[in-house]
């Protein structure tokens, strides 16, 4: 094999483990968005919703975004208080003040696990990580499929299946009695450089 059919298969190779890495992150992407919005969507149908009062407003400097916190609090069906803290985008405390109510839903067998809808919808958001993350898998292996072909003929043929240039040498016209029963045959040459190692 000469340089220039190992640096081919050496370029297939590497983009190869690139998209086993693009697959794995979508993969990965998809599989955890997916749970997430199952565990929401069970939480919301399984919890136990009540009302409760938005008790603190704090505006953090944090890197991460979002950095607004809010903290609130709720009585479960037995009537002990629960406090809980989340932290929410900018736009959601336009419209929020001290002593607010808020819709709450709270897990009946652990009540300190709680949340939000008006200060945690992220619904759309998991949809779309869900939507990217199937996008990256399918496209990834799709390449994935291709790659392998391509390195299945390398190893059979000896390259990728190189354009090159003929020349042709001769060409007949065979007639016959109407022109469905016509044809030409051209013969042309070319050098094969796939082999050539």
């Amino acid at each position: 094999m000469n340089k220039t059919h190992r640096n081919q298969l050496q370029t297939l190779y590497i983009v190869f483990g690139l998209c086993v890495f693009l697959f794995l992150i979508g993969s990965f992407v998809f599989v955890r968005s997916l749970q997430k919005s199952l565990a929401q969507a069970d939480f919301v149908n399984y919890g136990v919703a009540t009302s409760g009062q938005v008790e603190e407003i704090s505006h953090n400097a944090r890197d991460d975004y979002p950095s607004d916190e809010v903290t609130y609090s709720f009585s479960d069906s037995s009537g002990d208080t629960h406090k809980a803290s989340t932290f929410v985008y900018p736009e959601v405390l336009k419209n929020l003040y001290l002593g607010d109510k808020i819709p709450v839903i709270y897990k009946k067998n652990n009540p300190s696990e709680s949340e939000s809808s008006l200060l945690e919808d992220d619904s759309s958001s998991m949809t779309t990580f869900i939507l990217i993350g199937l996008f990256v898998s399918f496209l990834s292996l799709a390449a994935l499929i291709r790659i392998l072909i391509l390195i299945y003929r390398f190893k059979k043929v000896g390259c990728l299946g190189i354009s090159t240039i003929g020349t042709v040498t001769e060409i007949k016209a065979q007639w016959g009695t109407n022109m469905y029963d016509s044809n030409f045959l051209v013969k042309f040459q070319f050098t094969d450089i796939c082999l050539s190692r």
